[in-house]
Formats: structure tokens, C-alpha cells, sequence
């Protein structure tokens, strides 16, 4: 007869194999990946993201978010990643519109924030420069990452620019929008990222290229 020890061994040993059985069965009726389950509900990158460095144009109107502009732009390059945007912006032979074209063709991802106000115009062009980032980055088919902050007080002052940031919006929600207050934004803005990445290819950098 077998020791009392062995037996519960052997019963312990049955206890983790069916477990695992369940655990197998489970993810197979998800559809999920196993290796990737963890990052899926963790809303974390996988080990293979985490390999590079990605390009983040960080696209906003100024007056209503200059305060939190420099906020979200530390917490993206405490994550790791490379901030582009109109801060940057050096006086060069280059446009300001060749420098956006290029930056943005640089960058992996459009991050849009859009509050109450439309934006400064671009000389000669009857659409800011905020909807011409947007714009831009869509036709060239770059991921886009687009939040609508609603608790904001400030308006734009000037009716027609009211009605062409109504439009602007309702082109922008057509894709993935997320809706929150300014508080929320800095918050949501690293897990937004990072969720983005796990579903959509990316370019990216990294140190062996």
C-alpha cells in the first residue's frame, strides 16, 4: 500500500492537471492567445512592444490645454516614448505646414486632443491646423487616437469657428473617441497608448535598427 504522503501527492498532482485543463478550455472559447492573456486584461503592451520606442504627434489647440500639454508630454517621455508636436517647431527654410507633414510622417501615432475651441487658422486656408493634423494623419492611414474633453469653460469666440469645430468633432468621433473631463485625460491617455499598441502595427525603434 502507498504511503499517505504519495497518495495526496498524486491527488495533488491530478487537482493542478485538471486546473489546467479548465484554464486551456477557457481561453480557447475566448479566442485568446494564452501568451497574450495577461496583457490583454492588464491592458499592458506585450514583451514584444516593450522591445521599442514609439513616436507619439501630440495634437491639440494651445490656449485651452497649454496647461496640461507639458503634463501629458512628461508622462509619455517618463513611458518611454517620443513626443512630437509644434513645440518643436524651429524657424527653418521649412513651413510650418512641411514641418507638421513631416514630424507626422515620423511619427507612429496621432494623439488628437480637442476641447471648445477650433484652433488657430492656417494663413490662406479656411481650416485650422489642429483639423489639418487630423486630416493629414487620416489620409495617410496613421493610427489615431482621438479624446474629446467636455468639462471645459472656455469657448471659441468667433461663431463661424464654433460651427467648424462642431463638424471637426463629428468627423473625429466617426473613429475610436474617448470621451472625459480634463482631470481624467493625463490618466487615460498611458493606457489608451498602450492598448493601442497591442492591436495595431506600429514601426517603431528600436536600438538594433
Amino acid at each position: 500500500m502507498a504511503e499517505p504522503e504519495n497518495i495526496w501527492s498524486i491527488i495533488g498532482k491530478i487537482t493542478v492537471a485538471l486546473l489546467a485543463v479548465v484554464i486551456g478550455l477557457k481561453l480557447i472559447k475566448s479566442n485568446k492567445d494564452p501568451m497574450l492573456i495577461n496583457a490583454e486584461e492588464r491592458q499592458l503592451p506585450t514583451a514584444e512592444t516593450r522591445k521599442k520606442k514609439y513616436s507619439i504627434f501630440l495634437s491639440s489647440t494651445y490656449v485651452d490645454f497649454k496647461d496640461v500639454r507639458q503634463e501629458i508630454e512628461e508622462i509619455l517621455h517618463n513611458a518611454g516614448y517620443i513626443v512630437n508636436g509644434m513645440e518643436y517647431f524651429n524657424a527653418s527654410n521649412s513651413s510650418k505646414l512641411d514641418y507638421i507633414e513631416s514630424q507626422l510622417e515620423e511619427s507612429d501615432c496621432l494623439l488628437l486632443i480637442v476641447g471648445n475651441r477650433y484652433g488657430q487658422l492656417i494663413p490662406d486656408k479656411a481650416i485650422s491646423y489642429t483639423e489639418y493634423e487630423f486630416d493629414y494623419a487620416d489620409n495617410n492611414n496613421m493610427p489615431i487616437l482621438g479624446f474629446v474633453v467636455k468639462d471645459l469653460e472656455d469657448e471659441d469666440n468667433i461663431p463661424e469657428n464654433r460651427h467648424k469645430l462642431t463638424i471637426f468633432k463629428e468627423k473625429i468621433e466617426k473613429r475610436m473617441t474617448v470621451h472625459c473631463t480634463k482631470d481624467e485625460l493625463c490618466k487615460m491617455i498611458p493606457v489608451s497608448l498602450n492598448n493601442e499598441i497591442s492591436r495595431t502595427p506600429m514601426r517603431g525603434w528600436s536600438r538594433n535598427e
